[in-house]
């Protein structure tokens, strides 16, 4: 009798388990806490959403995961292949913020568009316009479906700072972008009082959990960078010039609470873009959005 009751066990552990590849298993994810997106905020006020929209968030040793099942709107669903953060115009989106802390001072975003285009910010509690060139690291799948679209997420530990307490009670808000019947919505977990300030203060959602460490951060980070130049010649033939390539590294050590973060032989002009940019008849030099984690984190405390 033990060995049966102790093969369904692992049975039931091995099925249960998040299997990370975009498509939200009722099994796998029947033990995560469950959320539905229930109100209109944009073009209405506090409405109820027309479409229906469930969201999971659930964690092991290692991640926070995160899943969406976004009902409806299968026609009008936009859904490109963008850079990062290209999704957050003109795009379906769909997006998890959480608030480590639940004070307030700031939270991360984490979404993800129908067909796995990513997108993520850093938003302080009363910033209407969060700052879309912070990145992190997280990983996620979405695909289109008979329904709509289904999304997982994935987000490391090691990419959020959160009280060293062995209990935790972290504030979320799910939210969804949709253009219903060609028009741009937005959907919230929970209702926004307009000009209340605080947007993830508003929110009545948490998800507690307990026994997670903080682990270490380990990164190292090679990056290479090459640039040529095409040059006219007779007959209206281009004439390439050498490739020119350099490398740099750049990582990030934690111990004791301090972190060292170091950069080698940056580019600051070319490294980690997003997009790609030519630079033909233009009197100025590029300028592309620095996107390392060395040059982003904490930057805020920098601004003036």
């Amino acid at each position: 009798m033990n060995r049966i009751l102790f093969l369904i066990f692992v049975i039931f552990t091995a099925y249960s388990e998040i299997k990370f590849d975009g498509n939200v298993g009722i099994d796998e994810w029947a033990n995560a806490d469950k959320h539905t997106i229930d109100y209109e905020i944009a073009p209405s006020y506090n409405t109820k959403a027309e479409h229906f929209t469930e969201a999971f968030i659930t964690h092991d040793d290692r991640y926070i995961y995160v899943a969406f099942k976004a009902y409806g709107n299968q026609e009008y669903i936009r859904a490109n292949i963008r850079s990062r953060d290209g999704i957050s115009y003109q795009n379906d989106h769909v997006v998890v913020g959480i608030d480590t802390f639940g004070d307030g001072r700031y939270y991360i975003g984490f979404g993800v568009n129908p067909i796995g285009s990513i997108y993520d910010f850093k938003a302080t509690g009363f910033d209407d316009d969060p700052d879309r060139s912070y990145n992190i690291e997280f990983d996620a799948y979405a695909n289109l479906t008979d329904y709509g679209y289904q999304a997982e997420i994935r987000i490391p530990f090691t990419s959020l700072n959160f009280p060293d307490a062995l209990t935790q009670k972290w504030k979320v808000a799910f939210y969804r972008k949709l253009y219903n019947k060609g028009i741009e919505s937005r959907y919230l977990t929970h209702k926004v009082i307009e000009g209340g300030g605080c947007f993830i203060c508003q929110s009545d959602k948490f998800y507690e959990l307990s026994g997670v460490k903080k682990k270490t951060k380990k990164r190292l980070i090679p990056s290479i960078t090459a640039n040529s130049f095409e040059e006219g010649a007779e007959e209206n033939v281009l004439r390439s010039g050498e490739t020119n390539a350099d490398f740099g590294i750049g990582g990030e050590y934690e111990f004791g609470g301090n972190t060292f973060e170091f950069t080698y032989n940056p580019d600051f002009s070319q490294i980690e873009a997003d997009e790609s940019q030519i630079d033909i008849n233009s009197t100025t030099a590029l300028r592309l959005q620095e996107r390392r984690i060395f040059f982003n984190e904490g930057k805020d405390f920098l601004n003036s």
